[in-house]
């Protein structure tokens, strides 16, 4: 895997209808950019100069800055596909302004207050509100100095009562 923060970019998920949605409204499909198929979908790079400190969560769309990560080719999906670069000849283009503010605008502290008061007050969190929603959740609970087994054992509990469908606990220990 890599961590896209780490080269200067930022990548955003695309692989639910929901994901796909957004990503028309911030004219993320605009110009071509560096894309790697996934096992159920596809990941977008773009130039970023301005790292985020987390991901985000914009609408469904699930952004990996930060200290958030990707797995890269040639790397095999559960569902058994292998990660592919769609182009490599194709350049890292720059974020389109929209999405860049509306990455700013998911990773505000409001922002964050308002997902962990999700994860404490929802009933259920949908698949694509689950990696956001925790992380937020994790974060929370670091900052306000919770042990880091008891952090990490309350938003496993979050994850499995409360996810729809949980995601799997690997990746939720990793997110911790």
């Amino acid at each position: 895997g890599g961590i896209p923060a780490s080269a200067n970019l930022i990548a955003f998920d695309l692989d639910t209808d929901a994901a796909l949605a957004t990503a028309r409204t911030l004219v993320l499909f605009a110009e071509p950019t560096r894309e790697v198929r996934t096992g159920n979908g596809t990941h977008r790079y773009y130039a970023n100069s301005h790292p985020l400190t987390t991901g985000a969560l914009v609408k469904g769309l699930v952004v990996r800055s930060g200290h958030g990560y990707v797995l890269l080719p040639p790397s095999l999906h559960r569902s058994g596909r292998r990660y592919e670069w769609v182009d490599a000849s194709i350049p890292y283009n720059t974020l389109p302004p929209a999405a860049a503010q509306a990455v700013r605008e998911a990773t505000s502290p409001e922002a964050a207050k308002e997902r962990v008061a999700l994860a404490i007050h929802q009933q259920r969190i949908p698949a694509g509100e689950r990696h956001g929603t925790l992380l937020a959740l994790a974060g929370s609970l670091a900052s306000a100095g919770v042990r880091s087994d008891m952090a990490l054992q309350l938003v496993l509990d979050a994850n499995t009562s409360r996810c729809d469908p949980p995601k799997p606990s690997d990746e939720v220990r990793r997110l911790v």
